[in-house]
């Protein structure tokens, strides 16, 4: 487990880091300044690198016995972001240009963070009520 998992929950870790990740790359999007869209980028790799590992632990959590088939799912979804993401961000930078494109993530990202979020207060309210 890891020490997000620990501190913060694996829900609200994931709101976390796709929290940071969906700031990181609006300002990377939006801003002109090298130093400043470089801080976006590290910001945007932080929260993303941070994700996967939690939402694999938060999506087992109490489903030992399809923990195989919850896996093997998750792990579909990662591999089909990685073959059609890179073909969907370039067709988009190429109609409405790159700005557009990152910003196209960074709501990606928001939304990931919505949900964990309401997972993480539905579980809260699960648990204590």
């Amino acid at each position: 487990m890891s020490l997000v998992t620990r501190r913060l929950g694996a829900a609200r870790g994931a709101t976390l880091g796709a929290g940071i990740a969906a700031a990181g790359l609006t300002v990377l999007a939006t801003v002109d300044n090298v130093p400043v869209a470089v801080i976006g980028l590290a910001m945007a790799a932080g929260g993303i690198t941070v994700n996967w590992p939690l939402l694999l632990s938060y999506s087992m959590q109490g489903r030992e016995s399809s923990a195989a088939l919850i896996s093997g799912g998750l792990s579909t979804m990662g591999y089909l972001g990685l073959v059609a993401g890179p073909a969907i961000l370039g067709g988009t930078a190429g109609a409405f240009g790159l700005h557009a494109s990152i910003l196209l993530i960074a709501i990606g990202a928001a939304i990931v963070c919505a949900i964990a979020g309401f997972l993480s207060m539905a579980r809260t309210r699960c648990i204590s009520g």
